[in-house]
C-alpha cells in the first residue's frame, strides 16, 4: 500500500472515530426501570414516594392510599410490601440489606430497622432517616438528632438553653452523622456529627436556613442553602470546611435546587428549577461542569412518558433513585448506566 492510500486511510479511519464518538455522546446514558407497586387499595388513588436504592440496586418505596405500606422492588421492578402486617410502614433508608424508617404501632410511631434476616427491631419513638451497611442507624427522636449503634445517642445540638430542635438524615460508613439542627439565631443550620461530637458545617446568618442531607463514605456532605448570591435554596456539597453552590439548571436568580444524595464517586443527585425552559421541578445530576436535567439522558421513549421531578438516591454504582409521574399518577423509576447504549 502507498503512501498517499495509507494517508487515506488514516483520515477516513479518524472521520469514523469522530462519528463513533459524536454517536455515543448523543446516546442517552441511562435505561429506565419503572418500579411496579402493589396498590394498597386499587379504589383509591395511590400515591407513591421513591426513598432509598441499595448497593444490590434494590429500591424502596412507600405508598399511600389512607394508610402507608414500603415496599422493596427488586432490579427488574417488581415490588413487594415489606414490614409488619396490619401496621403503616414507612420505609426511608436502605444500605446494603438493611433497611431504616419508621412503623406505628397503637397509634405510636416507632424507628425501626429491618435487617437483611428480614427480622424488624424497634429502635426508638420517632424515625430513622437514614443507615449505613453495618446497621448504624440515624434520625429523630422528640425533635432532637439521635443516632443508634448499639445503644441510643441523644447528639448534641446548637441550642443554648433548650427549646430548639435538629435532625439527623444521614449516616455514612465510618459513623459519621449529618443534618441540622436550629441555631442561636433561630435558623436552620447544616452540621455533621463525629464520635458524637458536634461540627458545623455552615450556619449563616440571620433568617437564611442551610441543611444537609446525605453523606458519602470519605464525609463529603450534600443538602441545600438558601446563603448563596441570589439567596434562594441551592444545592450544596460541604467539604473540607468550605460549602461549594452547585447551581441550578435555570441559572437565573429565580431558580432554586437541592441535593438529596451523594454516592462514593462524589456523584450527587437531587433536584432543579428550570424557570427559563418552562419552570417546573425536574430530577437533577449536579456534575463537575454543572446541573445536569436527568431527562436529557434517558432514551426519547421514556422520555416521552415521564415526567421526572426528583432524584432522591444514588448508590455506588450509580444507579438513581427517582420520583416521577406518568399521564398524572404517581411512579418512581429507576436509572441504570447502560453499557450497551453508551459503547455503540
Amino acid at each position: 500500500m502507498g503512501q498517499k492510500s495509507k494517508a487515506a486511510t488514516a483520515v477516513a479511519l479518524f472521520a469514523f472515530s469522530l462519528t463513533a464518538i459524536a454517536a455515543s455522546s448523543a446516546t442517552p446514558a441511562y435505561s429506565v426501570t419503572e418500579l411496579r407497586f402493589k396498590p394498597i387499595d386499587p379504589s383509591m388513588p395511590n400515591e407513591v414516594t421513591p426513598a432509598a436504592i441499595d448497593a444490590q440496586g434494590r429500591a424502596v418505596i412507600n405508598v399511600y392510599a389512607a394508610s402507608t405500606a414500603g415496599e422493596q422492588c427488586s432490579v427488574v421492578g417488581r415490588c413487594k410490601m415489606i414490614g409488619p402486617a396490619g401496621h403503616r410502614n414507612n420505609w426511608l433508608a436502605a444500605a446494603g440489606n438493611v433497611l431504616g424508617g419508621q412503623i406505628v404501632d397503637e397509634e405510636q410511631g416507632w424507628a425501626a430497622r429491618r435487617s437483611g434476616t428480614n427480622e424488624i427491631e424497634k429502635l426508638w419513638v420517632g424515625e430513622v432517616r437514614g443507615v449505613n451497611a453495618s446497621g448504624a442507624a440515624a434520625g429523630t427522636a422528640n425533635n432532637s438528632a439521635v443516632v443508634f449503634d448499639t445503644t441510643l445517642h441523644h447528639l448534641p445540638d446548637l441550642s443554648s438553653g433548650g427549646g430548639q430542635s435538629s435532625q439527623a438524615n444521614a449516616v455514612n460508613k465510618t459513623g459519621m452523622v449529618v443534618g441540622g439542627s436550629t441555631g442561636p439565631l433561630g435558623n436552620y443550620c447544616a452540621v455533621a456529627w463525629e464520635g458524637f461530637a458536634l461540627r458545623v458545617l455552615q450556619c449563616a446568618p440571620a433568617v437564611y436556613d442551610s441543611n444537609a442531607y446525605a453523606v458519602n463514605a470519605k464525609g463529603i456532605a450534600v443538602g441545600e442553602s438558601s446563603y448563596v448570591e441570589v439567596r434562594r435554596p441551592h444545592a450544596v456539597r460541604y467539604e473540607k470546611g468550605a460549602m461549594i453552590d452547585l447551581g441550578t439548571l435555570g441559572g437565573t436568580k429565580s431558580d432554586s435546587s437541592s441535593a438529596f444524595a451523594i454516592n462514593a464517586s462524589g456523584v450527587v443527585v437531587g433536584r432543579s428549577t428550570d424557570v427559563t425552559h418552562g419552570g417546573g421541578v425536574r430530577a437533577t445530576r449536579f456534575d463537575k461542569t454543572g446541573p445536569v436535567d436527568l431527562a436529557t439522558l434517558i432514551p426519547e421513549v421514556d422520555r416521552a412518558k415521564y415526567t421526572m421531578s426528583y432524584a432522591v438516591a444514588i448508590n455506588d454504582a450509580g444507579q438513581i433513585l427517582v420520583g416521577a409521574t406518568r399521564t398524572s399518577d404517581d411512579r418512581s423509576v429507576v436509572l441504570r448506566l447502560d453499557p450497551v447504549t453508551t459503547s455503540r
